[in-house]
């Protein structure tokens, strides 16, 4: 429900960079949370194997993986677009936010191509 919402506000305020952050930061903690539903404390990917196909759920890694992938995708705007003097130093937070994304997904084997 909160990723539908943020995704609105960007739609309806994509001039300001925060509208980019806190979707990020919610597609971030969402898929986090698909990671520890499936991984529980050991969060080391070489053994767990997708859902097998034809399941009408979605298969949670995968969704966790396109989370990321666009959480990245996000922070990147937030860190490359000419944003309005207002928004001074929001590059700091992007950055970060995304370097301790790219260490989780190195730390835990995840598939590297979330971070291209």
């Amino acid at each position: 429900l909160c990723i539908d919402i943020l995704r609105r506000v960007l739609k309806m305020r994509p001039e300001e960079p925060h509208s980019y952050l806190y979707l990020a930061l919610a597609l971030t903690e969402n898929a986090n949370a698909l990671m520890w539903h499936v991984c529980g404390e050991n969060l080391d990917l070489k053994g767990i194997l997708p859902s097998p196909p034809g399941l009408d759920a979605p298969d949670p890694l995968e969704t966790a993986k396109r989370n990321y992938t666009e959480a990245i995708k996000l922070f990147h705007k937030v860190l490359t677009q000419k944003w309005d003097s207002r928004f001074a130093q929001i590059e700091v937070t992007a950055l970060t936010e995304m370097n301790r994304l790219a260490s989780f997904v190195t730390f835990h084997n995840l598939d590297h191509d979330i971070l291209d």
